[in-house]
């Protein structure tokens, strides 16, 4: 699995998680982890069965990711 992976699932997990829990913040870490946990398994399942002989994880997550990344940008402005 490429390093590239966990930095871009670290960076969506916790707005997914935090849409997930609305206000409470006890719920928020565990959230986090299972989500980022989750996105990084699902990517990885997809890059193995659809792409068998590539290494392409990373991808899959950055094209998940940074769309969200800049709806993220344009909905605070």
């Amino acid at each position: 699995m490429s390093s590239l992976t966990f930095p871009v699932a670290g960076l969506i997990a916790p707005h997914i998680a935090r849409q997930l829990v609305d206000g409470n913040h006890q719920g928020l870490i565990p959230v986090a982890v299972i989500t980022g946990a989750m996105i990084v398994v699902l990517s990885d399942f997809i890059g193995r069965i659809i792409f068998a002989h590539i290494e392409i994880t990373c991808v899959i997550v950055t094209m998940i990711g940074a769309p969200y990344c800049v709806y993220l940008l344009i909905q605070n402005l």
